[in-house]
């Protein structure tokens, strides 16, 4: 069976935790089964965007759709040092790959974003007008389009001595996002039972990313803390252990007032009750948690 030849595509980071982009995105490679492919000696950790090579469309969704340090996979449609440049290379397309974009039976929005430079509102009129070359003969639907393109400026690593014209340009279509939300929905500060030293959620994710977590593996913290890391593990699917040896933190003790006499077996799984994370270990393990083993009020502690 022939190679599947690699398509290019352009990745658009978060500005946080560089030292973790290119060893999260080759983990999630590893444990999708997706080929990827990256010049390493063209990445900067100061600068968001990189080009990246995938077999397909799926294979790179598929790395997206657990990456938190990856904010927008862009399928590249051409590049250039300047805009004269951009519009040669996306001329350059092949028929095959612009047919389905010159019927008018879709809807579209276009989308200018710079780096290390904001765009005021003029530039990106000019921008946009200037776009026309692209072949899109569909309706412009700015709230709920079928495609959304868009263009990159990318003016360099320092924003305090950004040049007035950038050095690369790109065009691509938007193929999927990171899951930057997660970092919010497992924030620390929502959670029922937290402590001084709770790992950050983003931490977190990224950790089980990398340790590629899957539904089915086991996730065991030696310093379990407060669970955290657990956490994490159990939205990929893993199932969680841990010990520690802080004594009264294991026994659920000093953490507030109003949890303060709730078995810590408890108050640690409350997090991921919290989250909707137990259903696929007591389905998986049948796993079951006694009444009789929680211990509710002061008198059965003592």
């Amino acid at each position: 069976m022939a190679r599947q030849p690699l398509k290019t595509y352009l990745c658009l980071f978060a500005q946080q935790h560089p030292e973790f982009r290119l060893p999260e995105l080759l983990s999630l490679a590893s444990v999708t089964k997706s080929e990827v492919k990256f010049d390493e000696l063209s990445y900067s950790k100061t600068n968001p965007l990189l080009l990246v090579h995938f077999p397909s469309e799926e294979s790179a969704c598929r790395i997206a759709a657990r990456s938190l340090l990856i904010r927008s996979l862009f399928e590249l449609w051409g590049s250039g040092r300047n805009h004269d440049e951009l519009e040669a290379s996306v001329n350059k397309l092949p028929s095959e790959f612009t047919d389905r974009y010159r019927r008018s039976d879709y809807t579209f929005k276009v989308v200018v974003r710079g780096f290390s430079r904001k765009c005021s509102a003029e530039k990106q009129l000019q921008l946009y007008e200037r776009l026309s070359y692209l072949p899109l003969a569909g309706k412009v639907n700015l709230s709920n389009p079928d495609y959304e393109f868009h263009l990159l400026e990318d003016y360099g690593d320092n924003p305090n001595e950004a040049p007035m014209e950038p050095h690369r340009v790109f065009v691509g279509r938007l193929i999927s996002h990171g899951q930057r939300h997660l970092i919010q929905k497992y924030a620390v500060k929502n959670r029922h039972f937290i402590g001084n030293t709770s790992m950050d959620a983003q931490l977190s994710l990224i950790m089980a990313n990398m340790a590629q977590v899957k539904e089915g593996s086991l996730v065991f913290d030696p310093f379990v803390g407060t669970g955290s890391l657990l956490v994490a593990g159990a939205h990929f699917g893993g199932f969680g252990m841990g010990a520690d040896i802080d004594y009264p933190l294991i026994h659920g003790r000093g953490i507030c007032i109003t949890v303060q006499y709730i078995s810590a077996h408890f108050m640690r799984i409350k997090n991921h009750v919290q989250h909707q994370l137990m259903g696929r270990a007591r389905n998986r393990y049948n796993i079951h948690l006694e009444k009789s083993r929680i211990q509710m009020t002061r008198q059965a502690r003592q």
